[in-house]
């Protein structure tokens, strides 16, 4: 036997083992799936920063996703991002989003966020197809006398091929009162957002919102690809300059927000648009809460995103049978193009205050 195995050995045949570990396949690489983000994230209210990354124009939507959480994470230096709002236009598959943010996350070894991601009808950029908005948690506090949420203030018009300015104009007016209304002065805010019904020319839009919150983080979206109207409506979040008496001052347009902490949630999609369907979305809403123990009724803000002034008008009749009654919820209630599930009619976030 050990002559016939010198004699292989010699010609470069394989001897018996050789040939049958040559033989084995090679083992299959098993490439681990991205891992789900959190339904919600509990933060210091007085920590909380804001930030939006730029818009890139070139490549397809997965590099400009990894592109603006670069931007975002050098934008933040440090800070522990904790809530994303993702706007996606033109043809790009929306849950390549939540994939990609796992991915680039759990890389960095950084907690996950939670998410919300909506399809847009538009951005301010040709070839910009996502802009992201970030609320994370600074290392110190920030916010020591709580913080502000300005609803959207709405400016419409029947015609859909009004210009935007006088409406744009209308709409900073509302939200730039509402802001003094509550002792907040124009450095102050963090964050504005403006969505309008028509994109085109929209670069004096943001040179106005630039030149009337000069520290904000600042946003610029189309709802809808097809407008049955002209609008804008303007929303904002900014520091309180003296401390609010109670931890919670709600109303339709305006939350002074001064809880230690806040639970704050990703987006909570419903499917289908009877009431039912509704009432299944509150109370998985309900249920995500709980697990910080708290639930509907603490509710601060809620954003909801409706595919249809149909949809989003029984959402309004429906939430106060989950929100409370005496004092309820403020926040923006939108429509929008698209969600990442062919099923779904509107989706909620929302921040909720904790004890």
């Amino acid at each position: 036997m050990a002559v016939l195995t010198m004699v292989a050995l010699v010609l470069g045949i394989p001897a018996d083992g050789q040939r049958k570990r040559n033989e084995e396949e090679p083992p299959t690489q098993v490439l681990e799936l991205p891992k789900d983000l959190p339904n919600l994230i509990t933060a210091e209210t007085d920590r909380l920063v804001f930030a939006t990354s730029p818009l890139v124009t070139s490549g397809l939507l997965s590099r400009q996703v990894r592109e603006a959480l670069k931007s975002l994470n050098r934008q933040l230096k440090g800070a522990t991002v904790v809530a994303l709002r993702a706007f996606v236009a033109g043809t790009g598959d929306m849950r390549r989003v939540q994939s990609i943010v796992s991915e680039t996350f759990t890389e960095r070894h950084q907690p996950l966020p939670v998410l919300t991601v909506v399809h847009s009808g538009g951005l301010p950029a040709t070839g910009a197809q996502v802009v992201l908005e970030a609320i994370a948690v600074a290392k110190k506090a920030v916010n020591p006398n709580g913080l502000v949420f300005i609803s959207s203030q709405r400016a419409t018009s029947k015609n859909p091929l009004d210009p935007m300015g006088p409406l744009f104009e209308k709409s900073l007016a509302v939200l730039s009162d509402t802001l003094k209304s509550t002792g907040v002065e124009a450095r102050d805010v963090q964050r504005a957002t403006c969505f309008v019904s028509l994109i085109e020319g929209s670069e004096p839009l943001r040179q106005k919102l630039a030149a009337a919150y000069p520290k904000a983080a600042l946003n610029i979206v189309q709802l809808r690809r097809e407008p049955t109207g002209s609008v804008v409506e303007c929303e904002a979040v900014a520091q309180l300059s003296k401390a609010s008496p109670e931890r919670v001052q709600r109303s339709s347009n305006v939350v002074l927000l001064n809880a230690p902490r806040v639970a704050i949630t990703g987006a909570q999609l419903a499917f289908r648009s009877q009431e039912s369907d509704i009432k299944l979305a509150f109370e998985r809403l309900n249920k995500t809460l709980e697990e910080a123990g708290a639930g509907t009724g603490d509710v601060s803000i809620r954003r909801i995103y409706a595919l249809s002034r149909t949809v989003a008008d029984r959402v309004l009749q429906i939430e106060a049978e989950y929100f409370n009654k005496q004092h309820p919820p403020g926040g923006s209630v939108l429509l929008f193009e698209a969600l990442p599930s062919l099923d779904a009619s509107f989706a909620i976030d929302a921040v909720a205050e904790l004890m």
